[in-house]
């Protein structure tokens, strides 16, 4: 059994401070648990954020960490997406123009591309946790093999496996797999509105310098974490 916040203890928008607050204050914004439950806290900014293992740490040591990561090209047009959805950045902007300088060089000020750099955030949550209390989880497995996935996280949370393929189905008009309820009425629960939605587009040339940027950070990552994932050939995106 699990609890969740009501909302995410930091904020992921634009001018608001991940971390501000005491921690103290912000551990008592979780919810009770008793021995047999454990209680589950998402904020994705908490990831890139430097002060934010050390803080984590020092209020709760043991705690267990699944972080999801993805093709970091595709998760980049994706977070550029979403800020356009959110009217966060100019009209004329364009997706090349975010990641890459006039003279044609990647943008390393942009977030839109340090976010993808993700060895370097990783590295940092190590020195903390290690690698026992951290999980790392492929977004396209998540997609394409979501039971499989499923099982290794809650295996990893060390709790008794209660999905299986029974309550898992792929929800053709979304591109996403979804899960069935059955403690609440048998309703399904998916993934919210702004995922799967169409990125913008852009120019293969754009593309192609960001996954030769990414590349080498991308081989670094593999190693760290012994595991290899598909992302650093140049491919049209489904």
């Amino acid at each position: 059994m699990g609890h969740q916040p009501g909302a995410e203890m930091g904020r992921t928008g634009k001018g608001v401070k991940v971390g501000g607050g005491s921690w103290v204050e912000r551990k008592s914004m979780m919810p009770a648990t008793n021995d047999h439950e454990i209680t589950i806290e998402k904020t994705p900014r908490y990831f890139v954020s430097q002060d934010v293992p050390e803080k984590i740490y020092n209020m709760s040591p043991n705690v267990k960490l699944v972080v999801v990561i993805r093709d970091p090209v595709i998760r980049a047009m994706s977070d550029f997406t979403q800020a356009v959805s959110k009217n966060e950045v100019k009209s004329n902007l364009t997706f090349r123009r975010r990641v890459l300088r006039r003279d044609g060089d990647i943008n390393m000020h942009s977030s839109v591309v340090k976010t993808g750099i993700y060895v370097r955030y990783l590295t940092n949550w190590f020195q903390y946790f290690g690698r026992s209390n951290i999980h790392i989880v492929s977004g396209e497995d998540l997609i394409a093999n979501p039971l499989g996935v499923l099982e290794a996280v809650q295996d990893f949370i060390g709790v008794q496996r209660e999905i299986d393929g029974n309550l898992i189905y792929f929800n053709k008009t979304r591109g996403f797999p979804c899960i069935r309820m059955l403690k609440r009425n048998n309703t399904t629960k998916c993934f919210g509105a702004t995922k799967g939605r169409n990125h913008v587009q852009t120019d293969s040339t754009t593309l192609k310098r960001l996954y030769d940027f990414y590349r080498p950070y991308n081989q670094y990552l593999f190693k760290l974490i012994n595991k290899t994932f598909e992302w650093n050939e140049l491919k049209k995106e489904h």
